[in-house]
C-alpha cells in the first residue's frame, strides 16, 4: 500500500466538517480509523502492518549521514512551501503529508499507552515505535536522534494546517507541557475517548468555568483529589492510569487541552459529592444601558440541562409563583433577566430562590453575604461561584453589614491589583443594602489570617500555583486562540509563592517550522505583569512559556497566541465572503440583506447602488422636536419578593454540614482539598494533611512542597483603550461571521444586549456591514460591506465600507502626496477616514481607487432610490398576535412606553422577555383580524408614528440637524443616508432626548424625510 493513499484516507477520514471545533485525537480506536481503512482497502487486523510498511517505506535507515526522516523532512518543507503559495493565492490548503506517519506514532504511542501496561516510558514508546518499523538495534540511536530532531515540526504542520482551516475541521490536540518529543504521540494515546469524555465531570465537580485559564500544577492537583474521591464521577480506567506516576503530568496535559475546548455542563449532573445539594441556579451580573443610563442587571442560569423556552415556575413569598420561559445565556445556559420577569431584585439575591420546571425538578439558589462573580466568556456576563479565580477579572456583590465590607476591603487590597473601583447601593443599579466591587483581579492568595475563621470569606482562597492569563486586548472571535494586534495585551501571572520565574516566547522558524526559544523576562519576580508588546520583535504567531528561573527549571505553563489584523495578506476574508447585497425584489429590502447569488435584482452594497430613483412627494414635518414636550407615561406593577432563607437554614445558623471528599487510601499530593455544604453548597478549602496525629505522637506524611509566602506590592493591570479601531479592524480581517461571533467582540467593549444591537445598527449605517436577517428580523450574519469612497454634504470624502490596512495605507499615502488633509472622523467610538480638499475628478485620478467605489453625493443618491417606509410596512407578513399578561405600549407623542394589560389600540406593543424583548406593530386592519406584525423596534416606533400621524423625525434647514427620539433611530439604510451627510453618528442631546444627524443639506433631508413619513 502506497503510503500517500494512507495519508489521504487518514486526512480525509480524521479531519472533516462534522469535528468543527472539537479536538481531534490519532485515535486508533476512532471510528475515523475504520473508515479510512476502507478507502485504502485494507481490513482492520491488517492495518498497522500495513501502515507501518507504508511509513517505513520512506524512511531512510541505511542511508549514512542521513537523517532516518530525511525525505520526511523533504516532503515537511515542499508542504510549507505549497502551503505558502495557496495562503497567498486564496486557495485551499491541502492536508500536510504527514497524517500516516503522526498515525503510526499514536498507535506506537497506544501499544505502551493501555492501562493494563505498566509505565509509559520513553523508552517504552521508542520500543514500541521501533518494533513496529523493524528498526534493528544497530540503527536505534541514529533513529532516535531523528526523531527528537523532526517530530514536533510534524504535530505543528498538522496544526498549522487545521488552524489555516479555522478550525472547520478540528482543532489540534497534539499538546506536551513537560514532556517534548514522546509527550506529543502519547498526548494522543494515553486517554481514550471515554475518559476524555469522562474529564467533563472532573471540570464540573471541582468547579472550573468554561474558558478558565489553568495552570498544570493546579489541574494536577484537581485530578489528583478528584481521582482519589470516592464518591466522583472518576471511572475505573481514570483512576487506573492516573495511579502510574509516569502517566500524570501527561494527563495533565491532555485534561488542560480539553478545558480549553469546555462549553460548560451539557445537563444535569447525577454523581459526585458536589452534586449532593439540589440542582443550584447561579447568579448572573450584566451592564445595561437604559436610554442615556447604564447600570447593572442581575441575572440567573440554571446549568442543569435545561433549553432556551423552557418554561419554569417561580416560588415566590406567601405562595405566589410566576410563571416564566427561560431565555439563552451565553453559548451553553439558560436563564432569565431577575428585573426583566418582574421579581424584586433585592429578595431574590438575598433570598431562597426556588424554581420548578415542568418535569417537577427544584432548582436552588442559596443566598450569601458576599458573593463572587468572575466573568465567564461562554455567557459574556458575571458568573457566580464558589471562589474566586486567580488572574481573571470579577465583581465581588457584598452585603453592607456593619464590618463585613471592611473584611472584604482588606482581603482584595492584600491579594488583588490595585485600582478596583466600589460601587454603593443606588449606583448603577446596584440594589438596597448591598455593595458592589468592580473589575476585581487576583494576582495571588491573600494571607491566611484575613479569610481564617470566617465562612463568608472562603471563597477568597483561589485554586492557584502560578500561572499566567492574557488581560486587556481584543479577542477575535473563532476556534482558535487570537487577539488583535491593535490593542496591547498584558499577561498577568499571579503566584501563591514569591518565587522567581523566567518567561520564554518559542516561535516556529517558517522553513522548518522547528521551534525557536527566546527568554523574553529572566528571573522575573511574581506575581507580575508584563507588558507583552513591548518584547515583540514582529512576531505574530508564538507560544508563551511559563518556566521555573534557572537553566533547568521546568515549564509551569504554556499559552498560545496568535495575533492578527488587517494588514495580513490572509485570505480568510475572501473564503468568508458570500457577497451580501440587498435585493430590490424584497419589499423590506432597506432593512437586510442576502447573499448575492439568492438575490434576483442585487441594488444595494455599502455605497454601490443599482436602483431606480423612486420620486415622492414634499410632505410637512415639524422644526422642533415635539416629543419631548409630551409627558411621559410610566406604570410598573408590584415585583414579585422572594421569601429569606428559613430560621433553620445553615444560612441563618451557620451550621454548614461539609462534606469533604474521603479517599480511597493515600494522601493525594495536592496541597489542598476543598470541601461543600450538602444543604447550600458553599465552598471551603482545607489542608490534605494533619501535621500531627491525633491518636499518635507521629507525624503523617504529605508529599507537596510547604510554600512560605513573602508579600511584595502587587502590580496594576492596564485597561486597554482604542477599542474602536481595534473592533474595526477585526472585523476587515474576519470579513463576515454570524450573529455569535460579532457578540464576542462587541461584548468585550460594553456587555450589553443593547449595546450590541445598537453597534450593529451603527455599523450598518457607517456603511461598514451589510446585515443579514431571519424572517424573524433578527441579525443571522453579518459581512463588512463592498468597498466605497462616498461624498459628504460639505464636499469631503469618507472611506467606508471594506477598507483593511493594506488597501487603506497605499490610498492615503498617496492623497497625503496630493496635499490632501486626512482627517479621522471621531476614532474614539467609529474610526474611520475623511480626506477634505479634492473633488471628484480628483478622486478618480487617483492610481489606488477603482472608479465603481466612487459615489458622489452619497446620501442623497441613496436616499433617492429608497422606498417609502409605508411600503416596508406593507411587506412584513402578519402573525397571530401573541398573548401576553401584560404589554408596553410606546406613546409616540411622548416618545415612552406605559403598561397596558390589553393590545387593543394601533400602534407599537413591547413583550418583554428575561434579557430581550420582542415589538408587534398592530394597525386597525391586525386589530380587526386579531393579528399583528414582528418588527425591530426602530422600524416599529416609525410606523407606529406614521399610523397615528404622529412624525418622530424634525429637521432644521438653519442647523441643518436631523433629529428623532433617542431609541427611534432610523431604520436600516435609512439610518445609512442621515449618517453618510457627515460620516458621523449621530450625537445625543439629553434636553431634548434626541439623536442628532449633524450637516444634513435641505435636499437630502426633504427626500429621506419624504421616505420616512409617506
Amino acid at each position: 500500500m502506497e503510503y500517500e493513499q494512507w495519508n489521504s484516507a487518514l486526512a480525509r477520514s480524521y479531519f472533516m466538517p462534522e469535528r468543527a471545533g472539537n479536538l481531534v485525537y490519532l485515535d486508533r480506536d476512532d471510528v475515523a480509523f475504520v473508515e479510512a481503512c476502507r478507502i485504502v482497502g485494507v481490513n482492520d487486523e491488517d492495518a498497522d502492518r500495513s501502515l507501518a510498511a507504508a511509513v517505513a517505506s520512506k524512511l531512510k535507515i541505511k542511508s549514512s549521514g542521513r537523517s532516518a526522516f530525511a525525505e520526511y523532512d523533504l516532503d515537511t518543507r515542499r508542504w510549507i512551501r505549497r502551503r505558502r503559495i495557496a495562503v497567498r493565492e486564496g486557495t485551499a490548503v491541502s492536508a500536510p503529508p504527514l497524517v500516516a506517519l503522526l498515525m503510526l506514532f499514536s498507535i506506537a504511542a497506544e501499544r505502551i499507552g493501555g492501562p493494563s501496561v505498566e509505565g509509559n516510558t520513553e523508552q517504552g514508546f521508542y520500543s514500541s515505535l521501533e518494533n513496529l518499523l523493524g528498526i534493528s538495534q544497530a540503527d536505534t540511536a541514529r533513529f532516535r536522534a531523528s526523531f527528537r530532531d523532526s517530530s514536533e515540526a510534524y504535530w505543528e504542520a498538522l496544526s498549522v494546517w487545521l488552524e489555516d482551516n479555522r478550525g472547520e475541521l478540528g482543532i489540534p490536540s497534539a499538546y506536551a507541557l513537560m514532556h517534548r518529543y514522546v509527550g506529543l504521540p502519547i498526548s494522543q494515546a494515553l486517554v481514550r475517548g471515554r475518559e476524555r469524555k469522562n474529564l467533563g465531570k472532573l471540570f464540573e465537580e471541582q468547579g472550573f468555568h468554561s474558558g478558565m485559564t489553568v495552570a498544570p500544577m493546579d489541574m494536577y492537583g484537581a485530578i489528583d483529589v478528584w481521582v482519589a474521591t470516592e464518591r466522583s464521577a472518576a471511572n475505573t480506567a481514570m483512576r487506573k492510569i492516573w495511579a502510574r506516576e509516569g502517566n500524570r503530568d501527561r494527563i495533565v496535559d491532555i485534561a488542560l487541552a480539553e478545558l480549553s475546548a469546555w462549553e460548560g455542563p451539557k445537563g444535569p449532573s447525577d454523581v459526585g459529592f458536589v452534586q449532593s445539594a439540589p440542582e443550584r441556579l447561579l447568579l448572573t451580573m450584566r451592564d445595561f444601558r437604559a436610554g442615556l443610563k447604564k447600570e447593572m442587571r442581575f441575572g440567573v442560569m440554571a446549568l442543569s440541562g435545561l433549553q432556551p423556552g423552557d418554561p419554569v415556575v417561580i416560588l415566590g413569598d406567601d405562595g405566589e409563583q410566576l410563571a416564566v420561559d427561560l431565555e439563552q445565556v451565553g453559548t451553553s445556559a439558560a436563564g432569565f433577566d431577575i428585573k426583566r420577569v418582574g421579581l424584586d431584585v433585592g429578595s431574590a439575591i438575598g433570598g431562597d430562590l426556588k424554581v420548578r420546571t415542568n418535569e417537577g425538578r427544584m432548582l436552588r439558589r442559596f443566598p450569601g453575604r458576599v458573593i463572587i462573580l468572575p466573568h465567564d466568556p461562554m455567557s459574556a456576563s458575571y458568573v457566580e461561584s464558589t471562589r474566586v479565580i486567580a488572574a481573571t477579572k470579577s465583581r465581588i456583590l457584598v452585603k453592607d453589614e456593619p464590618g463585613l465590607l471592611d473584611k472584604v476591603l482588606s482581603v482584595v487590597d492584600d491579594a488583588a491589583q490595585p485600582g478596583y473601583t466600589v460601587i454603593r447601593a443606588g449606583q448603577g443599579g446596584v440594589p438596597t443594602g448591598w455593595v458592589v466591587l468592580n473589575d476585581v483581579l487576583f494576582l495571588r492568595a491573600p494571607r491566611d489570617e484575613l479569610t481564617s475563621g470566617a465562612q463568608d470569606l472562603s471563597g477568597f482562597q483561589p485554586r492557584l500555583s502560578t500561572q499566567m492569563s492574557i488581560t486587556g486586548g481584543l479577542k477575535l472571535p473563532g476556534r482558535l486562540p487570537r487577539w488583535s494586534s491593535r490593542l496591547p495585551l498584558d499577561i498577568a501571572i499571579a503566584s501563591e509563592t514569591d518565587k522567581k520565574i523566567d518567561l520564554v516566547m518559542e516561535t516556529r522558524d517558517p522553513a522548518t517550522l522547528q521551534v525557536v526559544p527566546r527568554t523574553l523576562v529572566a528571573s522575573l519576580q511574581i506575581p507580575a505583569v508584563v507588558p507583552l508588546n513591548g518584547h515583540l520583535q514582529g512576531e505574530t504567531d508564538f507560544t508563551l512559556v511559563l518556566r521555573e528561573a534557572g537553566k533547568n527549571g521546568r515549564n509551569l505553563q504554556t499559552l498560545s497566541v496568535k495575533l492578527r489584523d488587517s494588514s495580513m495578506d490572509t485570505h480568510e476574508v475572501a473564503r468568508a465572503f458570500r457577497s451580501l447585497t440587498h435585493d430590490l425584489h424584497d419589499p423590506l429590502w432597506p432593512l437586510r440583506s442576502v447573499p448575492s447569488a439568492e438575490a434576483e435584482h442585487p441594488c444595494v452594497d455599502g455605497l454601490g447602488i443599482n436602483a431606480p430613483v423612486i420620486p415622492v412627494p414634499d410632505v410637512p414635518f415639524p422644526v422642533k422636536p415635539t416629543w419631548n414636550r409630551a409627558p411621559r407615561m410610566r406604570m410598573r406593577g408590584k415585583p414579585l419578593r422572594i421569601p429569606e432563607p428559613g430560621a433553620k437554614s445553615c444560612l441563618v445558623t451557620g451550621a454548614h454540614k461539609i462534606q469533604l471528599p474521603t479517599f480511597d487510601g493515600g494522601f493525594p499530593k495536592t496541597r489542598w482539598m476543598y470541601g461543600h455544604c450538602s444543604e447550600c453548597g458553599l465552598s471551603k478549602r482545607f489542608p490534605t494533611y494533619v501535621p500531627r496525629s491525633t491518636r499518635r505522637n507521629e507525624t503523617l506524611p504529605y508529599t507537596g512542597e510547604a510554600v512560605e509566602v513573602t508579600r511584595t506590592p502587587l502590580p496594576t493591570v492596564r485597561d486597554s483603550d482604542g477599542h474602536w479601531p481595534a473592533l474595526i479592524d477585526a472585523l476587515y480581517y474576519l470579513g463576515a461571521g454570524t450573529r455569535t461571533e460579532f457578540s464576542v467582540l462587541a461584548r468585550q467593549i460594553e456587555d450589553s444586549a443593547i449595546f450590541e444591537r445598537e453597534l450593529f445598527n451603527s455599523l450598518e449605517a457607517l456603511g461598514i456591514l451589510e446585515l443579514q436577517r431571519d424572517a424573524k428580523m433578527g441579525v443571522t450574519h453579518w459581512e463588512v460591506a463592498a468597498t466605497g469612497i462616498g461624498e459628504l454634504t460639505d464636499g469631503s470624502w469618507l472611506l467606508t465600507g471594506y477598507w483593511p490596512l493594506l488597501a487603506a495605507e497605499p490610498l492615503v499615502e498617496e492623497l497625503e502626496e496630493h496635499g490632501v488633509d486626512i482627517v479621522p472622523v471621531a476614532p474614539e467610538r467609529q474610526s474611520m477616514i475623511k480626506a477634505r480638499g479634492i473633488d471628484e475628478e480628483g478622486i478618480l485620478a487617483l492610481d489606488t481607487v477603482e472608479d465603481e467605489v466612487v459615489l458622489s453625493s452619497a446620501a442623497l443618491a441613496l436616499a433617492q432610490v429608497l422606498p417609502t417606509l409605508s411600503s416596508v410596512g406593507a411587506g412584513l407578513t402578519p402573525q397571530e398576535m401573541p398573548f401576553a399578561p401584560a404589554y408596553e405600549y410606546f406613546d409616540v407623542r411622548s416618545a415612552s412606553w406605559y403598561d397596558v394589560e390589553l393590545a387593543s389600540l394601533p400602534g407599537l406593543y413591547r413583550v418583554s422577555q428575561s434579557y430581550s424583548a420582542k415589538y408587534f406593530f398592530r394597525t386597525n386592519e391586525h386589530l380587526m383580524k386579531g393579528t399583528s406584525v414582528l418588527v425591530p423596534v426602530e422600524l416599529g416606533k416609525h410606523l407606529a408614528a406614521l399610523a397615528l400621524d404622529t412624525p418622530l423625525i424634525a429637521y432644521d434647514p438653519v442647523t441643518t440637524e436631523l433629529r428623532v427620539p433617542l431609541g427611534a433611530d432610523l431604520p436600516g439604510l435609512y439610518a445609512r443616508v442621515a449618517t453618510l451627510c457627515s460620516g458621523d453618528l449621530p450625537g445625543r442631546d439629553p434636553a431634548s432626548r434626541s439623536l442628532v444627524y449633524s450637516n444634513v443639506s435641505a435636499e437630502t433631508a426633504s427626500t429621506l424625510i419624504g421616505k420616512v413619513l409617506f
